[in-house]
């Protein structure tokens, strides 16, 4: 008996221990990795303030050398002059663009997450937000009239969610279709709810489907499509693409709870599928 009752007691003395000290090992590491990760954190959020804040910078004097060429455009100039000048003002504009999009990206590559607060708050109005998009879409198609369809008319008067990530990651992807398509070719934009009349009281999902009657996605794209700076290898010389589109829609929708899928349609084309969570709560309010 006393032997049993000096092993329960080591017993019970061992587990303490033990309980002790893998706890005290979880907050060291804890306590470590934190350490670890603010020096890290620190450094990436200072590089996205210095993105940012260099190209402010750089778009001062830009601006400045593009006015000044703009307004030579306007006065005598022989052939020579006139050919320098275009090729000026086109290589200003097209590094204005690209400042544009790193500074974007900057300020996206981490997105504030849009909280359940922020969305219940959100309200969308679905009918001028889309007839909005859709006017836009067709004017950046005119030059290869392009037919730009919308199907938009399943979706409720109201969504909860915030417009101008909406706004932007859309804006990305319609920009990028109407880009790769054909000339007379078409870009659609389908949007649907999908489990909200079955499932009222658990979450439902915003589908967006954006595509085009393009090239569509090589092998390589369909998995870092999304990534910065990716482009195909047929881009590489063309100016007007820098790859970062994909990966601002994406980093956006990320940011809302959400994700983006690239595919191929079978007839051939992109197709970007945009997956948004809505909660059936959310929805009713926003009704």
């Amino acid at each position: 008996t006393k032997s049993m009752t000096s092993f329960q007691t080591f017993l019970v003395t061992s587990i303490f221990v033990s309980i002790f000290g893998v706890t005290a090992v979880f907050i060291l590491v804890l306590m470590l990795s934190k350490k670890a990760i603010e020096p890290v954190a620190e450094s990436y959020e200072k590089q996205k303030r210095f993105i940012t804040d260099a190209g402010h910078e750089i778009k001062t004097p830009l601006t400045i050398v593009r006015g000044n060429a703009e307004l030579l455009s306007e006065t005598a100039l022989d052939p020579t002059q006139q050919t320098c000048n275009r090729f000026i003002l086109e290589n200003a504009a097209q590094i204005q663009d690209y400042l544009s999009r790193i500074i974007e990206l900057a300020k996206t590559d981490d997105p504030a997450a849009c909280s359940a607060e922020c969305r219940f708050q959100a309200q969308l109005h679905t009918a001028s937000f889309f007839d909005d998009l859709l006017g836009n879409t067709k004017s950046l198609g005119q030059k290869k009239e392009l037919h730009v369809l919308f199907s938009t008319e399943t979706l409720p008067a109201v969504l909860p969610l915030p417009e101008h990530p909406l706004r932007r990651i859309l804006n990305n992807l319609l920009d990028n279709a109407v880009c790769y398509s054909p000339h007379k070719g078409t870009v659609t934009l389908d949007a649907s709810i999908r489990d909200y009349r079955d499932a009222p009281e658990k979450e439902s999902t915003l589908f967006l489907t954006v595509s085009d009657e393009g090239p569509g996605f090589c092998e390589d794209a369909l998995l870092y499509g999304t990534e910065a700076f990716y482009r195909e290898s047929a881009d590489r010389n063309d100016k007007s693409h820098f790859g970062l589109g994909l990966s601002i829609a994406d980093q956006l929708a990320r940011g809302l709870g959400g994700s983006i899928a690239l595919c191929n349609a079978p007839a051939g084309g992109a197709v970007v599928i945009v997956k948004l969570p809505l909660t059936g709560q959310l929805l009713r309010n926003a009704e």
